[in-house]
Parts: C-alpha cells; sequence; structure tokens
C-alpha cells in the first residue's frame, strides 16, 4: 500500500475492484441507491429514469445537514457558501412548460419535473408525449399533482367514460390537469 500526504489529507493507493477497503464511499453509494429505489417506487417512474433519480438524490444529499461534519452542509464545507434551496422543487411532480409554437397552438406542454442540470439555471422536465427530456427555465410548477396521480386519474377517467360517479378525489386531481 502506497500512501502519500496531500494538503490536510491523506491518498491511499487501493487494490482494484475491493469496495471493502473504502466503507464511506460505499456507505454513500448505499445510500443513493436506496433513495433512488424509494423515489423510483414512490413517484411511479420507470426505471430508465434511475440515472436523474441519483442525479437528484446527490443534489439533495449534497444541500442536507450531515452529523459527521457538524450539522453542515457539505456545500457549504466545499463551496464555503450556504446553500439555497428557493429554487427547490417536489420531485416527480406535474410541470407546464411554456412554448411558442404559434398563435393557436397550445401555450404549456405537459411534463414530469425530474431534476435540476449540471451548469444551467433551469429545471429538467420529462415530456410525455414526446418521450425526451428538455431543459426550461419557463415552466410552471404544480407541485400538489404528482405524475403517480395524473396517471391514475387518467386511467379512472378513461374507465367511467364520462360517468357522473367519478369521485371527488378525481374530481379533485383533475382540476389540476
Amino acid at each position: 500500500e502506497i500512501t502519500t500526504r496531500l494538503v490536510g489529507s491523506e491518498m491511499c493507493i487501493r487494490d482494484r475492484y475491493t469496495p471493502q477497503q473504502n466503507g464511506v464511499a460505499e456507505r454513500m453509494n448505499w445510500t443513493l441507491m436506496e433513495k433512488v429505489r424509494c423515489l423510483l417506487n414512490e413517484y411511479g417512474l420507470d426505471e430508465k429514469f434511475w440515472a436523474e433519480v441519483a442525479a437528484i438524490s446527490a443534489y439533495m444529499v449534497n444541500r442536507s445537514p450531515s452529523s459527521s461534519i457538524g450539522f453542515k452542509t457539505p456545500e457549504k464545507v466545499w463551496l464555503n457558501k450556504r446553500p439555497i434551496y428557493k429554487h427547490m422543487r417536489k420531485f416527480g411532480c406535474v410541470a407546464f412548460v411554456y412554448v411558442n409554437q404559434g398563435k393557436l397552438q397550445l401555450r404549456a406542454l405537459k411534463g414530469i419535473f425530474i431534476g435540476y442540470p449540471i451548469g444551467t439555471k433551469g429545471y429538467k422536465v420529462w415530456m410525455m408525449e414526446d418521450d425526451q427530456c428538455v431543459v426550461s427555465r419557463n415552466l410552471k410548477f404544480q407541485e400538489g399533482l404528482m405524475y403517480k396521480d395524473a396517471l391514475i386519474m387518467r386511467k379512472v377517467v378513461k374507465e367511467s367514460n364520462g360517468d357522473a360517479k367519478l369521485s371527488t378525489n378525481v374530481k379533485s386531481l383533475e382540476a389540476y390537469s
């Protein structure tokens, strides 16, 4: 094992394919994957979104207090600036992205908020109809309506075919769309 001293830390070269030697990183990987599993399940998203969910999980961990660094946030410790929370939105909520398609076309398209892009001020939104990811700052969030709820509402409305016996929950969900 080769050990080198750096500024305030110690670098150790470890054997390949031995995660047992790097317990802290492996524990963080485990924690992030637990968050990914929970978020995918909670919001009814497919497994194809696992990378986006992992990125937003790491984003949230870096802005949350940690007991190992004196209940400071990792962003505060690394960058020496307080994290900003006012831009944060509820993951998996329905978002309407404003687009200019002409005078008589729709002004906003419905999508799902899936994260924050790196290096730009905006939001990542998955456009369900187009099956693509869009980055935009021009959007409106409906944080009370989640993607999973919108799918359930759509299914109930299709099954009832406009029947007047829709439950009050479905009617309240319709108000969001």
